[in-house]
């Protein structure tokens, strides 16, 4: 039995996090609200830590799945870094205590600004996208006698398998650099302030086989052979980007351990490549997904012929991804319920037919209004993208660890609207 296993379940008939019964946390907090179980998240970093062992490697988690300040304060606990896109996660990232040198900086349109921080906080990787980007990075080092290291986004041209949204690594992408691009920058870039001597990847997300990763690692690695062998450079550190998926619908999908034999294929003490590299890792849903749940409740419910919906106060601002991906995640009752069921929709309060969290889902019969809702593995893009459209303030979160109930964000305030507005 795993730790989501052991950490989620109905004791008593009520759906519990860690002992925590869903009922006695709406009752404390409101909702809807986002429960983390602290257990779980920790359980999923250190499967992963324990896979990396015997490789020289770092972890740095993607924060824009879920930049919450107690989430990364847990992380930097655990060894991890972060992988951010912008100065303002950079400063979110400061203020929960990592250090600079383990931030590493992704995303394909960083301005000159975000850059100059960079370098100037010596922070350990930059990864370059563009052409342009890197002339614009190289200007600004030289300007200010700094030799930043430099990982060029390899797009590798592998199909992931995935939502086309979150598909990363195709040549259609906007991502990354081809291997030509890569073969050119580096030819006409002979001297350079920068030190280049990284390659990223990043293919995509929700990955749900090893094949597409497999197939990237192998095309990185055979890249980082040519430039050796053109005598345009020597690649010392790998970022593998993240991408694993989660197990929304129950399906089966690679798992952590999975995922750890083939970086041991590729990168443990029994390959070739062992001691060559350095290897990063950006992962995020993987890690944190499954810690989250979002508690809400039934406001109404609306029965008409061949049809039924369950109105629910939490909405598509609280949580985007069904909306924007038509995503699935497990829904079901707070409380334990058996016998007949039927299809009914779960749908928010927003004035979108897009907000529906699920279409014909097969729910127990006989669910009413006031009852709670829980909508489960959130804990990545969910508080991450929530916004408050419709004047709706932002949902709480909340920490579970153990018997302790810890506010890891205050519920938002309708002042909160207009507090930067003049």
């Amino acid at each position: 039995m795993n730790a989501k296993d052991r950490q989620y379940g109905f004791q008593g008939g009520e759906f519990q996090i860690e002992g925590c019964r869903a009922s006695d946390l709406a009752a404390a907090h409101q909702t809807p609200l986002y429960v983390y179980s602290t257990s779980v998240l920790l359980d999923r970093v250190r499967r992963l830590k324990k896979v990396m062992q015997g490789i020289d490697s770092s972890i740095f988690f993607a924060m824009k799945a879920n930049p919450a300040q107690k989430l990364l304060k847990l992380l930097h606990q655990e060894g991890i870094g972060v992988d951010l896109v912008s100065a303002g996660e950079m400063a979110r990232a400061e203020r929960a205590g990592v250090p600079f040198s383990k931030m590493v900086f992704s995303g394909v349109g960083k301005t000159a600004e975000e850059l100059e921080t960079a370098i100037d906080r010596k922070i350990h990787s930059i990864n370059v996208e563009s052409t342009s980007e890197f002339a614009v990075l190289e200007k600004i080092a030289t300007l200010r006698n700094a030799t930043p290291l430099v990982a060029l986004r390899f797009n590798p041209d592998v199909n992931p398998k995935t939502h086309p949204y979150i598909s990363t690594g195709l040549r259609e992408n906007k991502f990354g650099l081809t291997r030509r691009e890569i073969l050119a920058l580096l030819k006409s870039n002979p001297k350079t302030a920068c030190r280049v001597q990284g390659l990223s990847l990043h293919i995509g997300s929700q990955i749900q086989t090893l094949k597409p990763f497999d197939d990237a690692i192998r095309k990185a690695i055979e890249l980082a052979d040519e430039i050796e062998k053109k005598k345009l450079g020597r690649i010392t550190f790998l970022d593998l980007g993240g991408g694993l998926a989660i197990p929304y619908d129950g399906k089966k999908v690679p798992s952590i351990e999975d995922y750890g034999k083939l970086l041991q294929k590729h990168f443990g003490p029994r390959s070739k490549n062992h001691g060559r590299f350095h290897i990063g890792l950006e992962p995020g849903r993987s890690l944190v997904a499954e810690c989250g749940s979002l508690v809400t409740r039934v406001l109404y419910r609306k029965d008409r012929e061949g049809k039924h919906f369950l109105i629910l106060d939490a909405g598509m601002n609280d949580f985007m991804r069904p909306a924007l991906y038509q995503s699935y995640h497990g829904i079901h009752s707070a409380k334990k319920r058996s016998g007949k069921t039927e299809k009914i929709d779960l749908v928010g309060p927003v004035c979108e037919s897009s907000d529906c969290f699920a279409k014909n889902r097969v729910m127990p019969r006989g669910i009413s209004e006031g009852e709670l809702i829980v909508i489960r593995d959130v804990g990545a893009y969910g508080m991450s993208m929530a916004n408050d459209y419709n004047g709706r303030p932002l949902p709480p979160e909340i920490w579970v660890d153990g018997s302790k109930q810890i506010v890891g964000r205050k519920r938002g305030k309708i002042s909160d609207f207009w507090r930067d507005e003049t």
